[in-house]
């Protein structure tokens, strides 16, 4: 659930049965907490969920699958009146699933952290065009983050592939990055094998990306014995971090 900015109203995800099989049946209402009452704001096949209010309560963005009916279908980002309306998907050129949205304090605007390979970067998409700006895109894993309420910083837990989770915080716009936590120091003196992402093209020359975890005191030109850890799917992915590659090391 998610309360609306006068305060007067509360968003809510629910498949409004009970039954088990209806687990992917979610739907948004709107709950008036005057009257205690309930209004069904999306009737769309399959199911909504982390629906977020837009800064001036207007309107709601929330995320679902692009084909319902497929469970492995890429997650966009849809926006919709508060008021009830048209559905209108904004990422649906955008070629990545998003995880998690918050939207800018400007409303005209969401942020978005994205699934990209074996990294999970940071997007800003634009309500109106669609178009997506890359914000935090480099070689990191963003899992969570929260755009604090004066709109110019973003907060997030950063993993890395030597690294355990820690909470950063950076400009709106990505830049200057600062470390808040050291959860972990004692990793430091760990041995840890190095991690690579490698890519190599499949029989239809599609480009396969794969984690190449290399011997502890890999040496260069030295033949090794290699295990292969296919992964299942298509749903779920590794990740280059510490946390995601753990059974690997």
């Amino acid at each position: 659930m998610e309360i609306s900015p006068d305060g007067k109203r509360i968003l809510y995800t629910t498949n409004y049965t009970g039954k088990p099989d209806d687990s992917d049946k979610f739907d948004i209402w709107v709950l008036s907490i005057k009257d205690k009452e309930s209004v069904q704001l999306t009737k769309r096949k399959g199911g909504e969920y982390s629906p977020k209010w837009s800064p001036d309560g207007k309107y709601v963005a929330f995320l679902a699958k692009e084909y319902p009916d497929i469970p492995y279908s890429q997650t966009d980002i849809f926006v919709i009146p508060s008021s009830g309306g048209k559905l209108n998907n904004i990422s649906r050129k955008f070629d990545r699933s998003i995880i998690d949205i918050e939207w800018a304090k400007e409303g005209k605007s969401i942020f978005c952290n994205v699934a990209n390979g074996f990294y999970t970067h940071i997007y800003k998409v634009d309500v109106k065009n669609g178009k997506v700006n890359p914000i935090i895109a480099k070689d990191l894993n963003i899992t969570q983050f929260k755009l604090i309420h004066n709109g110019e910083n973003l907060i997030y837990i950063q993993e890395m592939p030597d690294r355990l989770p820690d909470i950063f915080i950076s400009e709106s716009n990505g830049s200057s990055p600062n470390q808040l936590t050291y959860l972990n120091p004692d990793v430091e003196n760990y041995r840890l094998a190095e991690q690579e992402v490698i890519s190599y093209d499949s029989k239809d020359g599609l480009q396969i990306e794969a984690l190449l975890v290399k011997p502890y005191n890999f040496q260069k030109g030295k033949k090794y014995p290699l295990i292969v850890s296919i992964h299942g799917g298509p749903h779920s992915r590794t990740r280059n971090s510490l946390l995601s590659s753990i059974e690997f090391q």
